[in-house]
């Protein structure tokens, strides 16, 4: 299966480089995540930012496959060590939200009791995928 890496250029805000591998299959809803963040993260922290570019070795990967042990039967996705696994019971119209969650993951954020966020825990299906302030500032910021 061909992929497309992206490369999390977080220089910034004391987050190292890291490089993003994503399936082909979730291309689309991947570039819709990485442009939700950019789009907050350059009004707060103008040096991180997320970039697409192809990378045959990944700090991070994000595909379809088996989710991690840790993960509940119900989870779409989990997040461990770097690596996003998506479930494929996973709903096509909720992969940008599911993702742009994940992303935080992978960008250093915990879950958050707060309903406009979008690291809250459960994630709701019917939300945009859109990190709120209070998410941008934790990253900027450290969690």
């Amino acid at each position: 299966m061909r992929a497309l890496a992206l490369i999390a250029a977080l220089t910034a805000c004391g987050s190292p480089e890291q490089t993003v591998y994503v399936a082909e299959t979730l291309r689309e809803p991947a570039r819709i995540a990485i442009d939700a963040w950019n789009a907050r993260l350059s009004r707060t922290c103008p040096d991180v930012q997320l970039t697409t570019t192809p990378h045959p070795e990944a700090d991070i990967t994000i595909a379809y496959g088996d989710m991690s042990p840790a993960a509940e039967p119900n989870d779409q996705a989990s997040e461990r060590f770097g690596d996003i696994r998506v479930s494929v019971r996973a709903r096509p119209a909720f992969l940008p939200t599911l993702l742009t969650h994940e992303l935080g993951h992978a960008l250093g954020l915990s879950h958050s009791p707060h309903a406009d966020d979008i690291m809250v825990d459960p994630l709701a299906s019917d939300r945009e995928p859109w990190p709120s302030t209070r998410d941008v500032y934790r990253v900027c910021n450290g969690d």
